[in-house]
């Protein structure tokens, strides 16, 4: 391997640590502000628009899955789940 690429290689490592350290802090400030505001703000776009939204607190249920079987998580878990994720990604494209 040249000096060149092992230089790239180095770039992109750093660009990686700081994508990973945005999305830490980004998630972070959404933990201390509260899912609480961000449900909020979807349950109100989802009344304006006639959106029909899950109890967040009623059980989350894969449909590939039996329902005896399911994991006992909740709709609002896999929001976050969810939102992390998006997180990760928007920070990865940008």
């Amino acid at each position: 391997m040249n000096n060149q690429a092992l230089q790239q290689k180095e770039q992109d490592i750093v660009i990686a640590m700081k994508v990973v350290k945005i999305s830490k802090q980004r998630l972070q400030d959404t933990r201390d502000k509260g899912w609480d505001s961000l449900l909020a703000e979807i349950s109100s776009i989802c009344n304006k628009h006639r959106v029909i939204l899950l109890n967040m607190d009623d059980k989350w249920v894969a449909h590939a899955r039996s329902r005896r079987r399911a994991q006992e998580v909740t709709n609002v878990h896999i929001l976050v789940l969810d939102f992390s994720t998006l997180l990760v990604i928007c920070n990865i494209k940008s």
